[in-house]
């Protein structure tokens, strides 16, 4: 039996029984009689006894001849795949099951040899991919600590590789969008005409919950599209293949291992497109990137090589170099949510995040981002959905989610386009009037100069040399000051736009839309800008824009924004951001460099994590053909429908959008309405001006 790494990945059962059939008929047709017994053989029955009797036999041919291993040695990778001790190993191996976990070692470095294969074959085939990274950081332990023996913390850089979706660009232009010099600061801000297509966005967020929550208002859900798609929607349904490359022994925060690293993925880029028989010209450009640390380290990594001659030492083809999504969630999370919205002091104030955290029992919460990611956008999702229900209730004139509408009543309608039209309308004016005045510019504040005086009548008047004039006669002078703010009907309010805002990035995250994603990117930007002045996702959004709207073509600009997205199960909103996929990646790495126990040298953990999409390939044949259970590794999520039914009776019981003079939570003394008053105009078109030019010259984009 031919045991190469080909041969692993695509083995079948009948194979093994075909050659006993050749090699000896006798010992076949024994077999099949002692698993039949007395009942007859069936094609079903038979098929259902190959892996037996083929098991049986590759542990009987491999006891004449050690060398006949095919079996045993995808039963070794299949231990490996699931990460098993070392003693499962030796322990079958004397039964003639798999391999030693000492030969087991030798057959990882002839399966990590392998694992550019599955690219070199996609680049034939004229398929695009592009690199992400990220760094690996583990603790090791010793056991008897002496004084040059001691624990120590090791920095390494995991990398992946993602064969990238065909997206159609025939109709693209390929050359920059806009000359530097024409490109605005309104280019980079979000416009009337795009705060538009935002609203129909959140009438379709706002609808679905309302269907979920309210069962007099049920019908709205069916008024709204069930997903909002893009024009390449259907073509990005395909399943992402994501390739996890060997762990590098170097670290990100030395300048020096970024250019080893980046010297990695240039030579590897040479050696996959030379295997593939294509050459390595001006027009092979490799999208790479990472977190925001990880970005920025590689740009500055590209330009220590600006002065070589040849374009690989140069890492010509290496770019454009990009930030990652999934960090942008948390940092938005963590930055402006928790940092507005929760106050760990706030726990007796009805409504307030921390008081609402508190009363559902959400005791996984922690304002520190990085350590509950999960729980926390999670509970935010939850708090914001509350809020908007709370806001519906209080529109339509409802008391309880099981009440009917006293207020904006929906009228009989004629046919579902009426029906659809009054939905659009009605929670239209909703959007309007409690988020998006504030972004427009329109949010009414009722506020009268003091001393003011009006002109109610001009009175003609001829002079002494016959001029005539019309003379003002004012009205007595009035003074109105500016009306009381109220800080929790403010607090609310803020909710539901970061609320929505929050809601509709994470929808365009799982179902990709680059022009979706832009307004979102404009809405961001002044928000983290005006909240931090020195926010490095600000600068990074800018970045991020200027480069899709001005320096990439449209073409390339498509490419790389879809290359931040990972479908991993082949539906149409199935996608996760990249970086939240090369968590995934690092998590796994982590655990296989566990399992090398006290060997944890440099050459062992490159031998396994290369080996990694080659052991996972391997058990992915023998799964489907011996047909072996996919048990589910986790729990379904669980609905947090009597937790936000909960919340909402709080929310309702403060009356938050019944204007009263001064109320405010104590915690939350002078909140604003909105974090966009917070940017300074000038200051903003200052700082555009002087990021714009440095972007467009930038070396190491």
């Amino acid at each position: 039996m031919a045991k190469d790494y080909k041969n692993l990945t695509d083995f079948k059962w009948q194979t093994v029984v075909e050659e006993i059939a050749v090699k000896v008929p006798e010992l076949l047709n024994m077999m099949i009689t002692v698993c039949v017994g007395h009942g007859g053989v069936t094609p079903e029955k038979l098929e259902t006894m190959l892996p037996r009797i083929g098991m049986a036999y590759s542990i009987l041919v491999q006891a004449w001849h050690h060398e006949l291993s095919r079996v045993q040695r995808i039963m070794t990778m299949c231990l490996h795949d699931s990460t098993c001790e070392q003693k499962v190993f030796d322990r079958l191996q004397q039964i003639g099951v798999s391999l030693s976990y000492g030969r087991s070692l030798f057959l990882l470095n002839e399966v990590g040899g392998h694992f550019n294969d599955r690219v070199i074959q996609a680049v034939s085939e004229g398929r695009r991919f592009r690199i992400i990274g990220d760094n690996l950081n583990f603790h090791v332990d010793v056991q008897d600590m002496r004084k040059d023996r001691q624990s120590s913390n090791h920095h390494m850089f995991a990398s992946a590789i993602i064969l990238q979706t065909q997206v159609d660009t025939s109709m693209l232009q390929n050359v920059p969008q806009k000359s530097i010099d024409n490109l605005l600061v309104n280019d980079v801000l979000i416009s009337n005409t795009e705060l538009d297509v935002v609203k129909d966005e959140y009438i379709k967020l706002v609808c679905d919950i309302a269907s979920e929550h309210i069962p007099s208002l049920a019908f709205m859900g069916k008024c709204v599209p069930s997903f909002l798609l893009d024009p390449h929607s259907e073509q990005l349904k395909r399943k992402n293949e994501v390739i996890a490359w060997p762990v590098l022994p170097y670290n990100e925060q030395s300048y020096a291992d970024d250019v080893k690293i980046l010297a990695y993925y240039e030579d590897t880029i040479q050696e996959i497109y030379t295997s593939a028989g294509l050459p390595v010209d001006s027009s092979v450009n490799v999208h790479i990137g990472g977190d925001q640390l990880t970005r920025e380290r590689f740009s500055h990594a590209k330009r220590f090589r600006i002065g070589n001659l040849l374009a690989h030492e140069r890492f010509d083809h290496l770019g454009p170099t990009s930030f990652e999504l999934f960090h942008l969630d948390m940092n938005f999370l963590e930055k402006i949510a928790f940092r507005y919205l929760y106050n760990e002091g706030s726990s007796n104030e009805l409504g307030t995040m921390k008081s609402e955290q508190q009363r559902i029992l959400r005791k996984n919460v922690d304002p520190d981002v990085r350590k509950a990611y999960d729980a926390d956008q999670a509970y935010f999702i939850s708090f914001v959905k509350s809020y908007i229900v709370a806001l519906l209730l209080s529109f339509f004139g409802m008391d309880t989610s099981d009440g009917t509408p006293t207020k904006n009543v929906p009228p009989p309608f004629a046919n579902e386009s009426e029906r659809k039209a009054w939905v659009r309308n009605t929670v239209g004016d909703l959007v309007e009037e409690h988020v998006l005045a504030t972004w427009r510019g329109k949010l009414c504040k009722q506020q009268v100069n003091v001393g003011r005086r009006d002109i109610i009548q001009l009175v003609p008047v001829t002079l002494k040399n016959g001029t005539q004039k019309n003379l003002p006669v004012y009205s007595p002078e009035v003074t109105f000051m500016p009306p009381q703010e109220d800080y929790v009907m403010n607090y609310s309010s803020l909710v539901i736009d970061l609320g929505l805002l929050y809601l509709n990035f994470r929808d365009a995250c799982h179902l990709p839309n680059r022009d979706r994603m832009m307004r979102i990117f404009k809405m961001f930007l002044p928000i983290f800008k005006g909240t931090n002045n020195q926010s490095k996702y600000a600068l990074e959004l800018l970045r991020f824009l200027i480069q899709h709207t001005s320096i990439l073509s449209e073409c390339e600009s498509h490419r790389v924004f879809y290359g931040l997205f990972v479908n991993n199960q082949g539906h149409i909103n199935t996608h996760i951001r990249a970086d939240q996929q090369m968590e995934y990646i690092v998590k796994k790495q982590k655990k296989l460099i566990k399992h090398c126990y006290s060997n944890k040298t440099n050459k062992n953990i490159v031998r396994h994590t290369a080996a990694v999409h080659g052991v996972s390939t391997i058990g992915e044949s023998f799964d489907a053909a011996t047909k072996v259970i996919r048990r589910a590794k986790a729990h379904p999520e669980l609905s947090a429908l009597m937790d936000e039914i909960s919340m909402v009776s709080d929310i309702i019981s403060i009356k938050p959008w019944s204007h009263s003079a001064n109320r405010k939570f104590e915690h939350f003394p002078r909140i604003q309405r909105t974090l966009v008053d917070k940017i300074d105009p000038a200051a903003f078109r200052k700082w555009f001006s002087e990021k714009k030019m440095y972007f467009f010259h930038e070396v190491g984009k």
